[in-house]
């Protein structure tokens, strides 16, 4: 699997294979203009999928774009020419933002790779249709993933009404959302991320620092042996060195090592804490990259990409720490917390015990290896 280095082996938290890669954007403005995105079912019904739309040219309402699933041909792309398995609507006009499809009716194999497919069906499509924004080729590594381009989360697009799917996909560069209800409760599986781009807004230099803050889990002690930034590169000509820092609220726990700036340019740096940190459940954290030295200033800082995400209460459930995770700046003077935005980040965990029962420095209760899967725990 692709993911971060952790001198370590586990992490936890939200980790873009290649965070710098940016974005793309597709869209439907063709009769045979195709867009698929596949996904693993995880019960036997779907009831409904969304879909983050960028933009609407034109005006499409609910029947002209509609959602279709598919069976899998060896992760190629959809079954297309065989038996659809639900068609829907949209359950409003089209819009940017949160798009949803509901109603479907489909039996579905537990395990097995589908398609859900967007047509337009408007009479000029060239003049109507929908912009998708998805990450860009390597952005989203997921556990559900990994790096297999014929198996898990990914897209494709067929310019000729299905008849052929070309190999341009995005691996795990999700605009979707997967819901099933059982027993009547909602299950969702997929992201849905809006754009990134260099992080000119939250600038670290001097006394500034930039990061995430979450919520940890009602149950469960997390074992920090350190922690993990995408470290976008440098404006100007930083010279302090790098030291992360963890937070229980506003009050500082601990700093790791530094790393020099010649070591940090556009890429994943792990660093250690000189002793593990137990982070208590339902508690609220924040994690941050700052400087050593406090030396620079405003022309030379160091940034890192933050992407904006939908506020969705089902779309963020799907970030790391039950969607409580967020951007948090820190701007020499006090703390300002972003609520539709994260940095590519992950916990670095002492593997003898990831997570621990509350209370409990011996019992592990489970432990998630690797790139932090879409979904809440």
């Amino acid at each position: 699997m692709a993911g971060i280095y952790t001198p370590t082996g586990s992490y936890i938290g939200w980790a873009p294979q290649s965070p710098s890669n940016g974005y793309g954007t597709q869209t439907n403005n063709a009769t045979g203009k195709w867009l698929a995105y596949s996904f693993i079912a995880r019960h036997a019904s779907l009831n409904e999928v969304s879909l983050n739309v960028t933009s609407v040219t034109g005006s499409l309402t609910a029947s002209q774009v509609t959602a279709t699933t598919y069976a899998d041909v060896a992760g190629t792309g959809p079954d297309s020419g065989g038996t659809a398995i639900d068609t829907v609507n949209c359950s409003a006009s089209l819009a940017a933002g949160k798009n949803t499809w509901n109603g479907m009716t489909g039996t579905y194999t537990v395990g097995a790779m589908y398609w859900v497919v967007f047509k337009n069906l408007h009479g000029t499509p060239a003049s109507n249709f929908i912009t998708v924004r998805q990450g860009g080729s390597g952005v989203l590594v997921s556990i559900g993933t990994g790096t297999n381009i014929f198996w898990g989360q990914h897209f494709r697009i067929s310019t000729d009404s299905g008849t052929g799917w070309n190999s341009a996909n995005v691996v795990a560069g999700m605009s979707c959302m997967f819901g099933y209800n059982t027993s009547g409760t909602a299950i969702w599986d997929g992201i849905l991320p809006g754009s990134s781009g260099t992080s000119t807004s939250y600038p670290v230099y001097s006394t500034r620092e930039a990061g995430v803050v979450f919520t940890t889990p009602a149950t469960g002690n997390i074992n920090a042996a350190g922690l993990c930034f995408f470290i976008g590169g440098k404006q100007g000509t930083p010279t302090a060195n790098i030291r992360f820092r963890l937070y229980n609220g506003t009050s500082l726990v601990d700093t790791t090592t530094s790393v020099a700036p010649g070591r940090i340019g556009g890429g994943w740096v792990p660093l250690l804490f000189s002793t593990t940190n137990t982070l208590a459940a339902n508690t609220t954290y924040r994690i941050t990259y700052a400087e050593e030295t406090n030396s620079d200033t405003s022309s030379n800082y160091y940034y890192s990409y933050a992407y904006t995400m939908l506020t969705d209460t089902n779309a963020r459930s799907m970030l790391p720490f039950n969607g409580t995770c967020k951007i948090t700046y820190y701007d020499g003077s006090s703390w300002t917390d972003t609520n539709d935005q994260i940095f590519p980040f992950a916990i670095l965990c002492d593997n003898t015990a990831v997570i621990q029962a509350s209370g409990s420095s011996t019992n592990p209760v489970g432990m998630i290896t690797g790139v932090r899967a879409p979904g809440s725990w």
